[in-house]
């Protein structure tokens, strides 16, 4: 997994700052935007393999970034992971249900957040290579198993603040 492009689209410098240092190894390489405009620009020039998004930026929103980017059949497939302060369970769930392949409120642990780029990496290489197997039901098997953990972390979510 050398040399993949990551784009973080953050406001704040010392957040990119932040990822930027957690990058230090060298497997990734990180592309930079302020606002959903810079983005758009650089998703069109350098197509990154992964997006850091965060929700509240100048201008359009982060959410209103994916709508766009799940539309467009040449960037529907781009992960992305939200990387933001908003932490209430319903901004999770909205997040994920718009398109986020995963979602991390600030402020994030570097470790986690490698962690979490490597296993989204993964899964969207799965499903390309699924994509191009002649098994369609490789595909579909694949999609349930990733909506099956996601369901995972809502029920754990819930039973965490209905029990305890």
């Amino acid at each position: 997994m050398i040399n993949k492009k990551i784009l973080i689209v953050e406001d704040e410098k010392a957040i990119r700052d932040m990822v930027r240092y957690s990058f230090i190894n060298g497997d990734f390489i990180l592309l930079e935007a302020e606002n959903v405009q810079q983005a758009f620009n650089t998703v069109a020039d350098e197509r990154p393999d992964l997006i850091l998004l965060d929700w509240m930026l100048p201008g359009k929103n982060g959410i209103d970034f994916i709508r766009e980017l799940k539309k467009d059949s040449e960037t529907s497939d781009i992960p992305i992971i939200m990387l933001t302060a908003k932490s209430e369970e319903s901004d999770k769930v909205y997040g994920l249900t718009v398109g986020a392949d995963d979602y991390i409120v600030k402020p994030f642990s570097p470790k986690e957040l490698i962690a979490r780029i490597k296993t989204v990496l993964s899964q969207s290489r799965q499903r390309l290579s699924a994509l191009k197997s002649p098994s369609h039901s490789v595909l579909v098997s694949l999609m349930v198993k990733q909506r099956l953990s996601k369901l995972g972390l809502f029920w754990t979510m819930i039973n965490d603040k209905l029990f305890f």
